[in-house]
């Protein structure tokens, strides 16, 4: 009788578990067609990852009792729209390269642990009006900061408190994912601190962020500081901001990055902009874009691209892409120009 009571009793638990759980499959699929011209060298192809990063992932969030508690996990990996491969691996392949963590939430906020995106990261992305993959991701790839996707974390952040949010993070031994590349080893004496505060009052939104990724050789570490913020005057989004870092393999050389620009909303559908972007070395960026969403899950979108990479003569000097989805960076001193169409589909 009582091991029939104590099965009965766990068979409870587990549905009750199962009633309160929500579990989720996501995803985005971002591909185009486009041309580039570098230096009157043509080239035509499919792209992927222009605008946003196509990924699949899982998500689940479950209540712990009358606690106001819950708890998280999240899964995530990047896949290739051209190949159905993931970045740096073979076709057909699929990794968990991007979340990886569990986590926790209430009215303090959420903690998470594991892999998480990089907060420094995340509010360098949300100071364009204009944005995406070819602008925001570009732009911190080129200068060689802003790591992306962390592991070995644990990231607070914090309930809104009357437009105040705040985030932290702090990674522990071996949390790489350097940029532009993670060592071939992780150095176990690697550590990293990332944070953002963000304030949001009627149009306006501003906000700073830091990170420190202490390196002890010297190679792939970086100290970078974002300011910046979008302000919206009716359909008309305003944007600026200013990325200073300073980079251990190129000690001592200036490393700043600004952008504005600028989106407007046409119909509730239709919205076009563009962002121009510039580094100390003399390099610079134009993006233009124009977007058609007859649904919030499908983002058609057309996109001209010009960079001037012309002043390429110092250890600090980058080189913009074109577009993200390209393969390399435009080659030292090469200007480009080029134009895509594509489509994003989520669900």
């Amino acid at each position: 009788m009582k091991k029939s009571l104590i099965a009965l009793a766990v068979v409870s638990a587990f549905a009750a578990g199962a009633a309160n759980a929500e579990v989720r499959i996501y995803g985005n699929l971002d591909v185009g067609i486009g041309s580039a011209v570098a230096d009157n060298d043509n080239s035509n192809g499919f792209f992927t990852n222009n605008l946003s990063t196509s990924e699949l992932g899982f998500m689940s969030s479950y209540e712990l009792g009358n606690t106001g508690l819950t708890s998280h996990l999240q899964l995530g990996g990047q896949i290739a729209g051209n190949s159905g491969g993931t970045t740096g691996t073979g076709p057909g392949a699929y990794s968990l390269n991007r979340h990886k963590l569990v986590g926790i939430s209430g009215d303090f906020g959420r903690v998470d642990a594991g892999t998480r995106l990089n907060p420094a990261f995340a509010f360098w992305g949300s100071t364009f009006a204009m944005g995406g993959n070819s602008v925001a991701v570009n732009g911190q790839f080129a200068a060689g900061v802003l790591n992306t996707w962390v592991p070995n974390t644990v990231t607070y952040s914090s309930p809104n408190l009357n437009g105040l949010t705040a985030q932290v993070m702090y990674g522990f031994n071996g949390a790489g994912n350097a940029v532009p590349a993670a060592p071939t080893v992780p150095d176990n004496d690697q550590t990293f601190t990332s944070g953002a505060i963000a304030y949001s009052t009627g149009p306006l939104r501003v906000g700073v962020s830091y990170q420190n990724h202490d390196d002890p050789a010297d190679t792939i570490g970086n100290t970078t500081t974002v300011v910046g913020g979008t302000y919206d005057i009716g359909a008309l989004r305003l944007s600026a901001n200013y990325m200073d870092a300073d980079v251990d393999a190129i000690d001592g050389a200036d490393n700043v990055t600004m952008s504005a620009g600028a989106r407007y909303a046409v119909t509730s559908q239709v919205a076009v902009g563009g962002t121009y972007m510039s580094h100390d070395s003399g390099a610079s960026l134009v993006n233009l874009q124009a977007h058609y969403a007859p649904v919030p899950q499908t983002t058609f979108y057309a996109m001209v691209s010009i960079v001037e990479n012309d002043n390429i003569e110092n250890a600090n000097d980058l080189q913009y892409r074109t577009f993200w989805g390209e393969s390399t960076q435009v080659a030292a001193g090469d200007d480009d120009s080029g134009f895509t169409v594509g489509v994003v589909q989520r669900f």
